[in-house]
């Protein structure tokens, strides 16, 4: 699978959500506009005009917003750590933001998913193994992929891959509105 090249800006705002997972991106685009300084990318040695954040920060909001109904019985639950989880329901997922290998030829693989997406199960009771907190998320049906895990063995319907043990994964922008912490 080829990587698409960051630039310094995207790198930039990419990190500094990943590194406050309570920052909104709002908060994050407040930060950067009042910033008089360039800032730092670690990645690309280079300094970068506020500005340039701040234009890459709102194609993540854009990309990440949205109104989250939840389509009739379209509910997938993902499990995780509290911290995780309520900055899921505060920020909403963005699949830059996942934590990610550093280095090139290394694939981040949480669990044993190999995709950088969001992995869900069919019900609480298919994820609870995976964290601490559940997650609800509404999404329309289309979102759904198969994971890369399942692919290689042949499944092709993301609804069949929800209902397996590995779950679905969705590897796209989900607005906050989506997600809500499931109480059971």
């Amino acid at each position: 699978m080829a990587t698409r090249r960051t630039t310094a800006a995207e790198n930039v705002a990419i990190n500094m959500l990943a590194d406050d997972p309570d920052l909104t991106l709002e908060e994050a685009l407040d930060l950067v506009l009042e910033s008089e300084v360039e800032l730092w990318d670690p990645v690309t040695r280079t300094m970068v005009r506020p500005e340039d954040v701040a234009r890459e920060l709102s194609k993540l909001e854009s990309r990440s917003s949205g109104a989250g109904r939840c389509p009739p019985g379209l509910r997938v639950y993902h499990a995780t750590d509290l911290a995780t989880a309520r900055s899921l329901v505060r920020r909403g997922f963005i699949p830059e933001t996942k934590p990610r290998p550093r280095h090139a030829g290394m694939e981040y693989a949480p669990g044993r998913g190999a995709d950088p997406g969001l992995y869900v199960g069919e019900s609480p009771r298919a994820v609870e193994g995976y964290g601490r907190a559940i997650v609800e998320v509404c999404i329309p049906e289309d979102w759904l992929e198969v994971p890369a895990e399942l692919r290689a063995h042949g499944v092709r319907d993301p609804l069949r891959a929800l209902e397996s043990h590995d779950g679905a994964v969705i590897n796209r922008a989900i607005p906050a509105s989506a997600f809500q912490i499931f109480k059971g």
